[in-house]
């Protein structure tokens, strides 16, 4: 049966079906187009199934039938054949009823060298007389093809019949194994029985045998394969021209490149609508369709200067599935710039904007392929709709309802899309125009009139990259993907952005919108013409997701976050010290990532730098010191390294999901080599754990071997933040995971200056250096944190003070003082009574000097050991030497040796931690020194700190003892925090004790406990200040004189006299309770008592009959014995003596 083809352009086709195979087949001449299907069998179109299928109602004939597609090209033999030989199953040519095309899947379409449009002569074979093979031998066409048949024999056999049917000597045919993935190319090498034809069906009982591969059987087929139709040099061909071109490796736009790529600031004019007046204004337009290239890779990959090119994101795994085109992912259309300078692009690298790399999903260290694109097959439309669609940010976000996608459809106010669309968006569009009435209601046309403003500027701006074609100088190649950034000067932060959409009308039956065409600035400018056919519109806008799976390919895993660039606030490190480590670990990454580094390395067969950890508590600025790095080492052209962040606080749980998120960012690290790769937080999920069983220990064990696999493979190193060394659990401890290690401790002055200005820098207010020179000495003990926190109190001061004016905002002292007034920093906050192990805290000691009678010159010696260097840190920073900072006192007990240190502490200034020695002793080994490390840690993080020791002789006695060597461990821990490895910066420690006999030596030798200061029982003048002291609040009769008293009372110590006087008044408040309660039962109606009552002769009287001294007459010697012993032994020592006359005190350099 013969059908006659009604399609003009390909003639009169006629159309063969079966006939019992008597009659010659006639065939047709069709178009053949690739499609995308997983299997070997063709597909017919419409007109042809049709005519076939009422055809075998009367001949029958079994599926899959046999065809022929005839070329009509000659073979290397020279006999003319150029035939090859498909099945086809029943199948249909997607495209509707005039479709005239036949269907080649995309993998048999590649290994028979067919090419997309390419016409053949379609006729089929022998139908039902098609012989049935009983075994036919194949062969893979390479060694993965090889492997693949190794592992998935069992599938090729139970799938085969499904997606081949037929077997044609000499051709090649693709397979898919079960689960997706790129196909195998089997080779047909003999078909059992052999006829005289070539093809044969295959059947459920065929027998399949694979020959293994080799390379020399693979020349050998190919060279057999070009006389049957199968050229695997073609193939090869084949598949470079549609899968290969030049792969590079993505740089942003940053530093000088920047400069280049990004913004150009350009004159908006947004022309007049309606009742709305012209209006121009600058705007700053994003260079988005450029991509740059450096002169040596452009000459090794034969890239021209000028040219275009079509840029997407290469997945190695895509490259030989047939089943998707290079269509199936986002691209785009750029114009080439080369540059000579060999500091602005690395090589064997292509630069992007940030927008450009937004659309393609890219990141820094990504694979991209770019094609040069043969611009003589573009079109350049004269009918076309240029739609802009804003890209608005994900949710939550102010004053953005569910329904914008209905802004433009409907009419609103100016205002209103003011709102919905953020102040950016507002201001580029033109809408902080003076002549708009913000209550008006603003059409269709208005909004488009903003978008044609806009598209014209950024057309202008992309046409001024050179090109060597004159005729591309006005125009540019976009499609549905092509990006429009612009940025306001004043709002740097926030960028507007637009995703072009291009639609055609009907009539212009374009079968594909989505491909690139030429858009001419002349067009776009005469669209102003209501006869022309170029218009622009503004869109409805695009939500943005606010995680994608290649930016956050698991929870807590981000690639290529937020660094701090140009003139954000975290891009200055504060502090000398600070810089000179960030310094010192820059070059050791540097070391590990830079490309010349990784060349020597693989010469010599290492690997990479073990990891960098950064320690020190949290608000210190340890994540703004590895984000800086990481800025460092993404900015260096010889480095471009890709960045991956992991925040261990944010993954989730248990162990193996968090493993499973792990190993998600490691590879995605691992995918853009070299890269950093740096986990926040690490103590979070590697806490230490000493317990094999544990399952923290087990991650943390998987988590180093990977850890250091990646480095001694030269893919990414690492960097992390924790708390200390000891946090991590003990794998991780390991010096090759983590070798190099600095503290971020608490900012210095010069620090504390540094972050003062830079924030001010940053905030756009005025800070003088004087200002903050002055303020960085009175916030000792200030974390970065808390400065910020207290600038941006000072700047709303200020506002409020100036009346808003924030154009000429200039913060004074004032200022600042109220920002810190009432501020409690954030670590100290935290630092409760409960907080420490022994139950240590943060003290909220308020009594001074002032509370403490006598002891004048222990007094002096403590303000100057103490307070002075609290009160001017500047003039005693520039001291050469380290300054003392310890103190012991010591006396009989009840003396106020407590009292006097609480004072001394108050009268400094100072934070405080009080601990009671046998507090911190533990059973357990090594817990004590546990407590005492924490302990001076929390000091630090509280400076400027005192740490009071009382009972200090049971903390630190003599070593050797038969205690087991807890105090001996103990004494060496001592030792080792105050002199021996940590120098302490504003930690003072005071201790006290009534034996100082007792106490180990080794600490109080100079630069440890510097003053030992004895503290006497009161004489008579001293016990008169105390008692005035004690009674300065209280009520006296006139009769009553206590501090006379006191004089008298010989043997008391101080706390036997602040006894005394709360008798007294006891005895008082007793007094006036029965009085009351007296009056009351004789029915008196008097009110209750609430004031403090008057001490009279009577309660003096009392509190004489219960007190007494404390210490008797043999326990006040012995203590005397034992003092006077030890100011024997120490007596030729310069640190501290006891003039026994007068019992002055005195020490070296006083």
């Amino acid at each position: 049966m013969r059908v006659e083809s009604g399609d003009g352009d390909a003639g009169r086709a006629r159309v063969a079906g079966f006939n019992d195979g008597a009659d010659d087949v006639d065939g047709s001449t069709r178009v053949v187009k690739i499609i995308h299907d997983r299997c070997a069998f063709v597909t017919l179109p419409p007109d042809v199934v049709s005519a076939t299928l009422r055809s075998s109602k009367r001949s029958g004939g079994d599926f899959p039938r046999h065809a022929t597609l005839d070329f009509g090209r000659a073979s290397k033999k020279g006999d003319g054949s150029g035939v090859v030989h498909v099945a086809w199953a029943g199948g249909v040519t997607p495209g509707g009823e005039m479709t005239r095309d036949i269907g080649v899947p995309h993998a048999l379409a590649s290994a028979l060298g067919i090419r997309d449009g390419e016409e053949a002569i379609f006729s089929f074979g022998r139908g039902g007389n098609l012989p049935t093979a009983e075994s036919v031998t194949v062969a893979p066409l390479s060694a993965d093809d090889w492997e693949a048949v190794l592992a998935q024999a069992d599938a090729i056999e139970a799938n085969l019949l499904s997606q081949i049917g037929l077997a044609a000597l000499g051709q090649a045919v693709p397979f898919y194994a079960g689960g997706g993935g790129k196909p195998l190319f089997l080779r047909v090498l003999s078909i059992s029985p052999r006829g005289s034809d070539p093809v044969a069906r295959l059947a459920p009982n065929t027998e399949l045998i694979v020959e293994p591969w080799s390379a020399s059987a693979a020349r050998s087929a190919g060279a057999a394969g070009a006389d049957d139709g199968l050229d695997l040099d073609d193939l090869l061909k084949t598949l470079d021209d549609d899968k290969t071109s030049t792969i590079l490796r993505f740089q942003s736009a940053l530093s000088a490149c920047a400069d280049l790529l990004e913004c150009r600031t350009r004159s908006v004019a947004y022309a007049a609508t309606g009742s709305f007046e012209r209006f121009e204004q600058e705007v700053d337009v994003c260079q988005s369709t450029v991509a740059m290239v450096d002169a040596e890779t452009a000459r090794e990959h034969k890239i021209r200067h000028g040219s275009f090119i079509r840029a997407f994101k290469h997945c190695p795994e895509r490259e030989l599935d047939f089943t998707r085109s290079d269509d199936d992912v986002p691209s785009l259309f750029l114009r080439v710039t080369v540059v000579e300078s060999t500091d602005v692009v690395a090589r064997e690298h292509v630069a992007l904007s940030g927008m450009t790399a937004l659309a393609l999903e890219l990141f820094q260290g990504d694979l991209v392929r770019i094609k040069e694109v043969e611009t003589r097959d573009l079109s350049q439309p004269k009918t076309l709709t240029v739609r802009l669609r804003p890209l608005v940010p994900p949710l939550p976000m102010d004053n953005l309802e569910d329904d914008i996608g209905d802004l433009f459809t409907t009419k609103r106010s100016v205002l209103h899309v003011g709102k919905r669309m953020g102040p950016t968006y507002a201001v580029v569009l033109g809408l902080n125009a003076p002549s708009i009435d913000v209550d008006a209601e603003a059409g269709a046309d208005f909004y488009d009139a903003r978008a044609r403003s806009l598209f014209t500027s950024w057309l202008r701006e992309q046409t001024q990259a050179d090109s060597e074609d004159e005729a591309h100088r006005e125009r540019v190649i976009v499609n549905a993907k092509t990006r429009l950034v612009f940025k306001i000067t004043e709002m740097p932060e926030t960028l507007a952005v637009f995703e072009m959409e291009l639609k055609y009308p009907a009539s212009a039956r374009v079968e594909n919108p989505e491909k690139p065409v030429w858009v001419s600035l002349s067009d776009v400018s005469a669209a102003t013409n209501s006869a022309s056919k170029m218009r622009v519109e503004l869109g409805a806008p695009i939500r943005l997701p606010r995680s994608t799976p290649s930016r956050n390919p698991a929870p807590g895993v981000t690639v290529w976050p937020k660094l701090p660039f140009g003139d954000d606030e975290f891009a200055h490190i504060p502090g000398e010290e600070l810089r000179e480590h960030t310094d010192e670990t820059l070059k050791l990454l540097k070391t590990s990532l830079r490309f010349d580094a990784i060349e020597l390395r693989e010469e010599y067969g290492v690997g990479m730098c073990p990891g960098t950890l950064v320690t020190g508590a949290k608000g210190r600025g340890r994540s703004r010191l590895v984000k800086s790095l990481c800025r460092d080492l993404a900015e260096d052209v010889k480095a471009v390294s890709g960045v991956v962040e992991i925040r261990c606080d944010q993954l989730p749980k248990p162990e193996l999901k968090t493993l499973e998120a792990l190993r998600a960012g490691f590879a995605a690290a691992e995918s853009r080599r070299p890269a950093v790769c740096y986990l926040l937080n690490l103590e979070e999920i590697c806490g230490e754990k000493e317990d094999e069983s544990d399952g923290v220990y087990h991650l943390s064990c998987l988590v180093a071997e990977e850890m250091e696999e990646l480095a001694d493979n030269d893919a990414v190193t690492f960097m992390a933040t924790t708390s200390e060394r000891e946090a991590l659990s003990k794998p991780l401890r390991d010096p090759q995971v983590f070798d190099y290690e600095f503290e971020v401790k608490k900012p210095s002055m010069d620090a504390r200056r540094d972050v003062l200005l830079s924030y001010a820098r940053y905030r756009g207010v005025e800070l003088s250096e004087d200002i903050a020179d002055s303020f960085s000495q009175k916030t000792d003990g200030y974390d970065v944190v808390d400065l910020r926190t207290i600038l941006e109190s000072a700047i709303a001061s200020a506002s409020q003070r100036e009346d808003g004016n924030v154009d000429a905002l200039r913060l004074l002292s004032m200022d600042l003082h109220k920002g810190m007034d009432g501020y409690v920093p954030v670590d100290q906050a935290t630092l409760v009574k409960s907080s420490g192990r022994g139950g240590e805290g943060i003290d909220n000691y308020v009594e001074g000097f002032d509370s403490i009678g006598g002891y004048d010159d222990i007094k002096t010696i403590l303000d100057d050991a103490i307070a002075l260097p609290a009160r001017h840190p500047k003039i005693f920073a520039q001291c050469p030497l380290r300054l003392p900072s310890g103190v012991l006192l010591y006396g009989a007990p009840g003396v106020g040796k407590s009292a006097l240190a609480k004072a001394a502490i108050v009268n400094a200034g100072l934070r405080s931690i009080t601990i009671r020695g046998p507090e911190l002793l533990s059973k357990y080994y090594g817990e004590s020194e546990a407590s005492l490390r924490q302990l001076f840690r929390r000091a630090e993080a509280a400076a400027p700190c005192a740490l009071f020791f009382d009972e200090f002789d049971s903390l630190a006695p003599k070593r050797g003892g038969t205690d087991g060597g807890v105090t001996d461990r103990m004494v060496n821990q001592f030792l080792t925090l105050l002199d021996g490895v940590d120098s302490l910066k504003g930690v003072f420690v005071i201790a006290a004790t009534s034996r100082p006999d007792v106490i180990d030596p080794a600490l109080l030798r100079p630069g440890r406990l510097d003053h030992v200061l004895y503290m006497p029982m009161p004489d008579a003048d001293e016990r008169a200040e105390i008692v005035r002291c004690l009674v300065r609040d209280e009520k006296l009769a006139d009769d009553v004189d206590l501090i006379t008293m006191a004089r008298d009372m010989e043997n008391f110590t101080g706390a036997d006299l602040a006894s005394f006087v709360a008798e007294c008044g006891n005895s008082a408040s007793r007094r006036i309770l029965k009085q009351f309660d007296d009056a009351k039962a004789r029915g008196e109606d008097l009110a209750a008592p609430t004031e403090r009552p008057r001490i009279e002769k009577t309660d003096v009287d009392w509190a004489l009959t219960f007190s007494r001294p404390s210490l008797a007459k043999e326990t006040r010697d012995a203590y005397n014995r034992s003092h006077a012993a030890f100011l024997a032994n120490r007596s030729s020592k310069a640190d501290s003596s006891t003039v026994a006359s007068g019992n002055e005190q005195t020490y070296a350099g006083r």
